[in-house]
Parts: structure tokens; C-alpha cells; sequence
């Protein structure tokens, strides 16, 4: 599968330093969501920072080859496949894929044993493993909130899917299937079968690209937020330009049991500190803009995420690990110009935007960084 990315970047130099100018208009395949969204929202002028008890301790990395997002860009072209749903409690993709056995390109053979426990029905209407900040937790559909894009809704038991489609070797094995009708399917614990079809743990969902992002829409992550969102794409580090917020997993040991605008949940399934500086689900981080970052010593590909931590911020979406982790799309070969270095100058720099909201999205005020464009028809 190749991708390309539509958007380019002009530096033009003026007395006041580089100025960055944007397309007219975004192809949403590859630059997701509204302008409004919060993934293509600058950090404010008014942006407040607090210090995050024990982050500086914390290790950091990136992660595009394991405990990733895997992106399918689908055209009219390409086959109808089914998909079918395992929410079976015995016999679930979870266990199969930690089991050792293979959750790319199986034979139907193989996936029998899956297919019979599975079906082209919605069981769950949301993540399982999810809850509200405001309920008692519980792995239960039933802790979701109540107003929120059910998976039931705009369900469609076939869609296009590209030749040699592949989640990340991993559990979670996160894929999301973007359709040519700017709708997109995001599976969790994802099995594809080989000419298809494919089988998604415990529920999937579809949502629109070209919509807000937030969590809402009802996406495989703990936050609910969609997969899509935060995600480093292919072409952006080597285009010199993530023009985006981006989005990081991180310990539960500087979480609470809370989530925050644009999350709409947390992972019921982790300990937690709790401590009253914790950091909720859904929380936004950034480096504040007094920080030189020419002077960090981050090599010219880590520059460019540090860019967009400072002028987009860092979500956090997810648990997962003893340390922070920055989320590159599953094999983005432009990762490999980046540095070990680079996620912990950057993860050490971070603070969070403490008014960070709907009603003033990135702190407010004025925006340091140009506002994404419109998209294109």
C-alpha cells in the first residue's frame, strides 16, 4: 500500500523569523478531521502549564513497528470484504493473537476457528474496556456515556479494503480501514483472513474523517478517541511538517480516574495513582513556547516532532507501558530518521495545558501555529 501526502510546505522568511504557510485545502486521507478539531487546533497564547508529577522520571519512545495504529487507505478499486465481529469470551481474537498465533494475511483454514465464534452482528456498542469518569468502574458497555456515536450506527458489514492490509503483531492490533466515502473503519484485535474477510475483537465502528475527532466518535482507544487521531503519517517527518496535535500512551501511574475533553472515557482495566495532580485521560500537553528548541540537541527529524509538540500539543489517549509513548503510523519508514533521543528530549520538555477545553480548545487566546485549512472537496 502506498500513500501519498497531498499537503506541502512553503518556508518563507521573514524579519520575524520562518514562517509556515499551509495548502488551501487538505486531503482528509492523510491531514484528518475539521479545522475545528482539536487534533488541528494550536496551542493558545493564553495556554496554561503545570509541571506533571513524576513525568520527568519517565522513559520515552516511539513505536511504529509494535502497540501501533495500522492505516488502510482504501479506493474504489479495491475489494469488498466482510467483516465480522469475535466477541466471544472463550474464544476471542485477544487470545488467539497472545496465543502466538498469526493475526496477518491467515488462511481461512486457519480463521475457522475464529469465524465460527464470530458474526456480522454488533454486540458491543462501545469499548468494552472503557468507562466514564463520573460512573463506577466496571467491563461493562453499560459504563459508557450515554450520548456518544454507537457502533451500531453507520454500521456496514462489508467495506473496501486494500490488498495486503496488516495490524501491528500485538493484541491490540489497531487498524483503521479508510473508505474512499470519507467514512472509516476502525477495528480493534484485528484479524485479516487472506482475500478477506476480516475479524475485529470485541467490536468496531466506523466514523467520519472529516468530523471532529473527539471521543465522540467512538474509537478503539481507552479514550474513545479514534485511532487516526495524533497519529505521525507517513510523508509528514520527511515533508519536514507534522501540522497536527499528537498522541501518546502513557503509564497509569501518573493517571487518575478521570477523562477530560476531547476523551469521553478511561481504561477501566489499569491502576492508577490518583494523585490529585494526575494527569486525566484526554489530558493535553505541549512544550511551552519560551523553550529554545533548536538547543536540545534533537537531530532534524525529532526537531520536527518537537515542533508540533509545542505548536499542536500531545493528547493522551491510552495506557500502555512504563513510559510515554509518542504514536508513529505502523510502518512509517520516515521513523527511521528518528533518534532514541528524540521522544525523551521532547517527553521531558512537555507540561500540560491545564485550561485546555472545548470552550477555549488549546488554552485559547491566539493561535502560535497557522490553523489547519479547510478541507478539500
Amino acid at each position: 500500500m502506498k500513500t501519498t501526502i497531498l499537503f506541502f510546505l512553503v518556508l518563507v522568511f521573514a524579519a520575524s523569523g520562518m514562517a509556515q504557510h499551509l495548502p488551501a485545502g487538505r486531503d482528509w486521507r492523510t491531514w484528518p478531521f475539521s479545522s475545528s478539531s482539536p487534533w488541528n487546533t494550536p496551542i493558545g497564547s493564553s495556554a496554561q502549564f503545570q509541571i506533571v508529577p513524576g513525568w520527568n522520571a519517565l522513559d520515552a519512545g516511539f513505536n511504529p513497528g509494535q502497540w501501533t495504529v495500522s492505516v488502510a487507505i482504501a479506493s474504489a478499486s479495491d475489494p469488498l470484504v466482510d467483516l465480522y465481529i469475535n466477541a466471544s469470551p472463550t474464544m476471542g481474537n485477544w487470545g488467539w493473537i497472545s496465543s502466538g498465533f498469526p493475526n496477518c494475511n491467515v488462511s481461512p483454514a486457519d480463521a475457522a476457528r475464529l469465524l465460527q465464534a464470530s458474526s456480522q452482528k454488533v454486540v458491543n456498542q462501545g469499548n468494552v474496556w472503557s468507562t466514564l469518569n463520573d460512573k463506577d468502574q466496571g467491563n461493562s458497555s453499560s459504563y459508557l456515556p450515554r450520548d456518544y456515536h454507537k457502533a451500531k450506527q453507520d454500521f456496514r458489514a462489508k467495506f473496501r479494503m486494500p490488498a495486503g492490509s496488516c495490524a501491528s503483531r500485538d493484541t491490540d492490533a489497531l487498524m483503521t480501514f479508510i473508505q474512499p466515502d470519507g467514512w472509516a473503519l476502525e477495528t480493534y484485535a484485528t484479524v485479516t483472513v487472506s482475500n478477506g474477510p476480516v475479524i475485529s475483537g470485541n467490536t468496531a465502528s466506523y466514523y467520519d474523517v472529516r468530523g471532529d475527532g473527539t471521543g465522540w466518535w467512538n474509537g478503539r482507544r481507552a479514550s474513545m478517541l479514534p485511532a487516526l487521531g495524533g497519529l505521525i503519517r507517513k510523508g509528514e517527518i520527511a515533508n519536514g511538517l507534522i501540522p497536527h496535535a499528537l498522541a501518546a500512551t502513557v503509564p497509569p501511574k501518573v493517571l487518575k480516574e478521570q477523562a477530560v475533553w476531547p476523551a469521553y472515557a478511561f481504561d477501566t482495566n489499569d491502576h492508577y495513582l490518583n494523585c490529585e495532580d494526575c494527569l486525566p485521560m484526554g489530558s493535553l500537553l505541549a512544550i511551552p513556547r519560551d523553550v529554545n528548541l533548536e538547543s536540545l540537541g534533537l537531530s532534524p527529524a525529532g526537531l520536527v516532532v518537537a515542533r508540533a509538540a509545542r505548536d499542536y500539543g500531545v493528547y493522551v489517549v491510552d495506557t500502555g507501558g512504563e513510559g510515554v509513548t509518542i504514536q508513529v503510523e505502523f510502518r512509517n519508514p520516515d521513523a527511521r530518521a528518528l533518534q532514541v533521543e528524540d521522544a525523551k528530549i521532547v517527553e521531558r520538555k512537555l507540561r500540560r495545558v491545564v485550561n485546555n477545553s472545548k470552550a477555549a480548545p488549546g488554552g485559547g487566546g491566539d493561535p502560535i501555529a497557522p490553523v489547519a485549512p479547510p478541507l478539500a472537496q
